[in-house]
């Protein structure tokens, strides 16, 4: 019969994403305005989807 390996320590690992107060409020004045046309409409999902490739 084999005797059991000891097993490592498990440790508690902390990946809360980290947020700035300062980067929200940027991105939510550069998307505060009214978004009736198109051309507006655009220029919102352009710079959410920019915003966003930057995280990959």
């Amino acid at each position: 019969m084999e005797t059991p390996q000891p097993q490592p320590e498990l440790k508690e690992v902390n990946i809360a994403p980290q947020v700035s107060a300062d980067r929200l409020l940027t991105h939510i004045q550069k998307l505060n305005f009214q978004r009736y046309t198109t051309k507006k409409r655009s220029h919102a999902c352009s710079y959410i989807t920019t915003e966003l490739t930057k995280l990959c």
